[in-house]
């Protein structure tokens, strides 16, 4: 369910959500399925060269299914699931555009906070912040932009794959803090298509989102969006 508002070049929105996710086969069958509770509520402000945006929000995972991992010699190659209490994840996202003349800057900040049976499990950093700075040129609804853009984030306790289990388990240890190495693009908007080419992780840092596995070395990305039948 979910409610919007709209005064002058404010949107106002609430939602609230419910949805229950089964275990899978590396989970196994005999767990109960999590059921989650989402409340989030946002604001959003439009001028016309800035715009920001605030949203807050709180998950309670009723029967978190969590994975646990079985070492031998040091190396997990098993992995154990079973059924926890609860888990609730509270945050907050803050988004913001600012345009000045041809060059416009994206920055992006993140809060969360995520608790297992009301104990702080590290699963998501505490803090995360994005930022992209591009040169955009403009030609009626058609633009091109040429940027870079780089992330950086707190500690976590990642999770880490285990491939004879085909599942993550929650690692011992944290990750510490890390940035991405910084992506360079260039994206192009022509009618109802979309282009964007990126070369990722320039700085070649040892950057990953999940413990050990896989981690994301550099590469060069392409990605195409074209809707033929608007």
């Amino acid at each position: 369910a979910g409610l919007d508002v709209l005064t002058g070049n404010t949107l106002y929105r609430a939602d609230f959500s419910t949805s229950q996710r089964s275990p899978t086969l590396s989970e196994g069958k005999s767990k109960l399925p999590e059921r989650h509770l989402l409340l989030s509520v946002s604001g959003r402000w439009l001028f016309s060269n800035f715009e920001t945006s605030v949203t807050a929000y709180g998950r309670l995972i009723t029967d978190p299914i969590i994975s646990t991992g079985t070492r031998t010699n040091e190396i997990i190659a098993l992995a154990n699931s079973f059924n926890a209490s609860s888990r609730r994840i509270i945050g907050a996202v803050a988004n913001s555009m600012l345009r000045i003349g041809n060059v416009e800057f994206r920055p992006r900040v993140r809060i969360t906070i995520s608790t297992t049976n009301d104990v702080a499990d590290d699963r998501f950093p505490l803090a995360m912040a994005d930022l992209s700075v591009a040169y955009v040129y403009e030609v009626g609804r058609n633009s091109v932009r040429l940027g870079v853009c780089g992330t950086v984030m707190s500690a976590a306790r990642l999770p880490q794959y285990v491939a004879p289990s085909w599942t993550y388990v929650d690692p011992l240890t944290s990750t510490g803090g890390q940035y991405d190495g910084l992506n360079v693009f260039l994206a192009a908007i022509v009618g109802n298509a979309t282009v964007r080419a990126s070369f990722e992780n320039v700085l070649g840092q040892r950057w990953y989102t999940t413990s050990l596995a896989p981690e994301i070395v550099r590469s060069i990305r392409l990605s195409v969006d074209w809707s033929f039948f608007d």
